[in-house]
This record gives structure tokens, sequence and C-alpha cells, in this order.
């Protein structure tokens, strides 16, 4: 019988009484029907970043590329026990050894009956590199097609909440796991300005004078300190500092954050700002079948 899992929780899965058990969004433990412990995972701080597994009284230790795929297990004495080679869309291609490890590309846990990577909100197959479910987002995304994976370019972005189809603005190229949407030269140039709003004689008696008086140097004229849309930006950016240490829940809130000023630019809705909020799924995913060609990723 397929996994089924439960985000922040438990979930008893087939007749034989699997419990997987997890500490928020990640998987720490397996227990049998009877309550004897299967295997224990330690983790980081952040999302999909394990650290080691014990299961049959051995511990293995994971080790992960730049997108944090797992590429390798090794046991107590260093030796390499597990290897895996996927393609760009995380399709195992190469593996050697028989570890027993959900854990697979980019940290996500892949179900062996099913061939499925779980995504949180989704599930992914990674034959075809396409969810198997609509983006629980819909049109709030700003993306017509609901099913495709991390922009379709799997080899520079993840997507492990399964609704990471927000646009992207960029000033600049990047390669790493999740875009953040900051425009960095705009950031850099407003606070620029007004340290040299101080400098040329901004009102000493209102410290804010300097970064309300003008528009933030190298941005639009629209994009200033008086721009509704922009200071409700200001502060989504600020909240999303203050709530998560996460790194990639504060790269997903960022991320939201900026989409939501566009939104309010163009008179849209705005999509909540806590990446947390979005739907987990309920169903058995139908698969809506789109056959990629990918090349073979191989750790860094």
């Amino acid at each position: 019988m397929p996994t089924i899992h439960s985000v922040g929780g438990i979930k008893k899965v087939s007749s034989a009484g699997t419990i997987y058990a997890y500490d928020g969004d990640n998987l720490v433990e397996e227990t049998s029907s009877s309550g004897a412990v299967v295997a224990r995972y330690a983790d980081t701080q952040n999302i999909d970043e394990p650290l080691a597994m014990l299961r049959s009284s051995a511990t293995s230790y994971y080790h992960a590329d730049g997108l944090g795929s797992i590429t390798s297990l090794s046991n107590a004495s260093g030796v390499l026990s597990q290897t895996y080679v996927y393609d760009s869309y995380g399709k195992e291609i190469a593996s050697s050894g028989n570890v027993t490890n959900p854990f697979q590309d980019i940290g996500r846990e892949f179900d062996t009956e099913t061939g499925l990577y779980f995504y949180r909100a989704r599930y992914f197959d990674p034959a075809t590199g396409r969810f198997l479910t609509e983006d629980p987002l819909g049109f709030g995304a700003n993306d017509l097609d609901f099913y495709r994976y991390a922009y379709d370019s799997p080899a520079n972005f993840t997507d492990p909440f399964g609704t990471n189809n927000l646009p992207v603005t960029l000033p600049y190229p990047i390669t790493r796991p999740i875009p953040i949407p900051i425009p960095w030269p705009k950031v850099v140039g407003g606070i620029i300005g007004a340290l040299l709003g101080e400098l040329v004689g901004a009102d000493s008696t209102n410290p804010d004078a300097a970064l309300h008086k003008d528009p933030i140097p190298g941005c639009p004229k629209d994009k200033n300190r008086d721009d509704p849309c922009y200071i409700q930006y200001l502060e989504d950016t600020a909240w999303c500092g203050e709530t998560f240490t996460d790194d990639k829940l504060y790269e997903l809130c960022m991320e939201i954050a900026w989409f939501n000023y566009e939104a309010c630019k163009d008179g849209r809705e705005p999509a909540k700002r806590d990446p947390r909020d979005y739907p987990k799924p309920t169903n058995s995913p139908v698969n809506t079948p789109n056959p990629k060609n990918s090349s073979p990723r191989k750790s860094p």
C-alpha cells in the first residue's frame, strides 16, 4: 500500500501499521504498529536537510549536493554504503548499495511503490517532470501552467512546498535552490540615498525625513516610500525576517512579498504572505503525464 503522508503529526499506513512521525515539516521517526522504533532521523533546523539515520542499530550519514539532493550515505567508518545519481527532474538513473532510505532528490521523501515524491502540497512524478495535481495557488500564482515544477529549471530551483510557481523578478541571474526576488540594487541605492540625504541637510529633527522625501535612487518614480504598495512590500519583507529562521521558508515568504507588490500595482488580489498557509493534499493524486526531456544531473 502506498505511503500516506501527514505533515506535522503522525499517520498510520498499510495493514502492517507503519507510523511516520513528523517534527513540523521534517520526518523524524518511523515506528511499527506495536510502537517499536523502525528508524530515526536527525535533521538541521532547516527543511529537507537530513543529517543522519538510525536504522537496524546502524547509523548512516547523509551527503547532499548544492540543491540538497542526497547523493550518498556513509557508515560510521566513513565508507559509502549507498550512492544515487538523478536526472534533471529527480528520476534516479543510477544507484549502488541496498540501504533503506526515504530521502533522495532535493531531500524529499520518495515512495518506492508509486515512484512519486511528496512535496507537501502535492505529489510530483520525476518520470514526467510534472506535478500530479494543480498548484493550490491557482491563477494567484500568476502562472497559466499549474503543473510545472521549479519554473521548468530544476537544475537551478527547487520547490519543497509544491506552491512555488510565483513570478520571479531579479536584477541578475542566480544559481541557488530557491530564488529570492529582492531588488538588491534598488535597496542598496535607497540606503545610499538616505545616507546622502543626511549629509546634504535632511531634516535632523525627523529621522524618517531622508527616507520619505524622495524616491529611492535607481527606482522608477512610482516605487518610492510614499507608494502604499511599496510600503506594504517593505512591511511584508520585514515580517518575513522577523518570523522565519528557516532559510527556505524565509525565501518563499520574500518571494510572496514581491508577488504581492506586483499584484498591488496591478490591482489584483494578493496571495497569503505566510507560505505555511497553503493547503496540504487530502486526496490521492491523479496522474497528468507530460514527459520531459531531461539530462543527467550529478553531484558537483
